[in-house]
């Protein structure tokens, strides 16, 4: 699905495309321009559970997809809509959202049913971790359905995580929480001075104290 989506925003055979999994084996990177804006795609090999990955190229090819998640600024997965979220995939997820991507859960092929999606998220909101910070997406690469409001998410995910948040708002919320759990603390306060920010795109956050 993943080298589909490409072919069809790039209006051309691109990657190559086969109606089996597996096809992709290494990142591959296509720079393009879409709407006046750059745009790198990471074209990344499947990723699946660790038991069944047997050949040393899978493995490279596993190391290679992780290290372009964490070289991305936002991460797009691609979930089969007619097979549903697996458990690799809530994996998956976990693992993009603690190395501290944007994430974007994008179903495709869903031009094969007809699903209330309102119904079709209330469920999902017990199955993805983090729901909260995710956006679903529902898209069809073959028809170019929702392949324009992707871009939309793209880059509405980029500006959030690298929006500037002043320093005292930080030290106010670090406080709030202090507070609220100071009472968990039997044996010695934790003594915190202040907070700022290190880094965006992941986000972090130093501490002194």
């Amino acid at each position: 699905g993943k080298s589909t989506l490409i072919n069809k925003i790039l209006n051309k055979n691109r990657l190559i495309v086969m109606d089996k999994p597996g096809t992709t084996r290494d990142s591959i990177y296509v720079p393009f321009k879409i709407y006046d804006d750059n745009y790198v795609f990471i074209d990344t090999a499947g990723l699946r559970k660790k038991k069944n990955v047997i050949e040393k190229l899978e493995k490279y090819s596993v190391i290679r997809s992780i290290r372009a998640v964490k070289c991305s600024h936002v991460v797009l997965l691609l979930i089969d809509f007619y097979n549903g979220i697996s458990e690799q995939d809530v994996k998956l997820m976990k693992l993009i959202i603690d190395i501290g991507k944007c994430l974007i859960v994008i179903f495709n092929k869903c031009d094969l049913f007809i699903v209330d999606r309102n119904i079709y998220i209330n469920k999902l909101k017990n199955i993805i971790p983090y729901f909260n910070i995710v956006i679903i997406h529902f898209m069809s690469s073959c028809f170019n359905i929702g392949i324009h409001r992707l871009f939309f998410y793209i880059n509405l995910s980029y500006s959030c995580s690298i929006k500037k948040i002043s320093n005292i708002f930080f030290n106010k919320l670090l406080n709030y929480i202090f507070f609220k759990q100071e009472k968990r603390f039997l044996t010695k306060k934790i003594q915190i001075n202040y907070i700022h920010i290190g880094g965006y795109n992941p986000l972090i956050f130093i501490l002194h104290g």
